[in-house]
């Protein structure tokens, strides 16, 4: 089971919990609503979420991945919808592109954790069959994010460390520059340019 399915069986017994004490109509009890109360803290949008919802919006992306240190980078043009979803909770992203000649499709989600006080980001794309989980953080004055992940190389089946920066441009584009780990020391995989539609 994994802790988001526990998490959600847990939210379905408290609210089960709670239409049985309305249907009682005897009052919950000093515990009772202590938890239901740290549920809905945890459940409620609050400042980082609105600071996601400011990312929502259609954009025009350039691409430039690295395939060897100190080469020129292979460039491409794509799109990106992003989205808030299930309330204002959390931003969903669909990437459509192209990879080294091919077409390319991610789709991303990212949150930001009320329990935890964590940031956290999910991605899946057309070229793997993977997910990655990431965490990080957001300075939110600053405009500046930082991710950090690991992925199963194809090439080794090693996990392998990533780090992706997000900074919030003076225009109101977003840049996003992805290192990898590798046996020469962390490099630059990939810089992303989100332009405003």
């Amino acid at each position: 089971m994994t802790r988001n399915t526990g998490l959600a069986i847990v939210a379905i017994m408290l609210l089960s919990a709670g239409a049985a004490l309305a249907q009682d109509s005897a009052a919950p009890s000093a515990d009772q609503k202590a938890i239901m109360e740290a549920y809905q803290r945890a459940a409620t949008p609050g400042p980082q979420h609105a600071f996601l919802a400011a990312m929502a919006g259609e954009f025009t992306l350039t691409l430039k991945v690295f395939n060897e240190p100190g080469a020129e980078p292979e460039v491409s043009t794509g799109t990106s919808t992003r989205r808030m979803i299930l309330g204002g909770r959390y931003l969903e992203e669909t990437v459509v592109s192209s990879v080294a000649g091919q077409p390319f499709e991610g789709r991303g989600l990212t949150g930001y954790d009320n329990v935890t006080r964590s940031w956290w980001g999910a991605w899946i794309d057309s070229m793997s069959t993977t997910i990655m989980i990431t965490s990080g953080t957001w300075d939110e004055e600053a405009g500046v994010g930082s991710f950090e992940g690991e992925y199963n190389d194809p090439v080794s089946g090693e996990l392998q460390s990533s780090r992706s920066v997000i900074r919030r441009l003076p225009n109101g584009d977003e840049l996003m520059e992805t290192y990898m780990t590798t046996a020469f020391g962390e490099v630059k995989a990939m810089e992303i340019l989100y332009q405003r539609k």
